[in-house]
């Protein structure tokens, strides 16, 4: 959330000639529902399987550049999928990234919801997924 993979996936498809996906793009496009109604309509587990579906398909692609959610390593075979490339972690540190999210809206942000627009929220939340997720991002090729 926030570290900028979007905007660096895409630099780096582009550097590499690469093709580009956002697996958050591909989920909403082929639920034609946003991220935020897919959590709040069907709940997170759902979103989870669709989000290992696109992986499994995109795995098979080696001239890629994906850019995932942060929540994707969390399904050992999500790992499984991505490690069929080289896998990039784009570290940042919380109060940054609490700080650009809030700054961009935390709207359409399901893991953060509860958390409100308030910094100290989303700074707290922030730590909590970071510190959850920490042993699959430590397993990341490039960090």
């Amino acid at each position: 959330m926030g570290s900028g993979k979007s905007t660096v996936g895409q630099l780096l498809a582009k550097t590499l000639s690469y093709c580009y996906f956002d697996s958050d793009d591909l989920i909403e496009q082929l639920t034609q529902k946003n991220i935020a109604a897919i959590f709040a309509e069907d709940g997170e587990q759902t979103f989870r399987e669709i989000e290992s579906q696109v992986l499994a398909e995109l795995g098979a692609y080696k001239t890629c550049v994906v850019s995932t959610g942060g929540g994707a390593v969390v399904e050992g075979k999500n790992w499984s999928y991505l490690q069929n490339g080289v896998v990039v972690y784009l570290e940042g540190d919380s109060e940054l990234l609490a700080k650009r999210v809030v700054a961009d809206g935390t709207d359409g942000r399901p893991m953060l919801e509860g958390s409100g627009d308030e910094y100290a929220k989303t700074l707290d939340r922030i730590n909590r997924l970071m510190e959850d997720r920490k042993v699959r991002y430590e397993k990341a090729d490039i960090k």
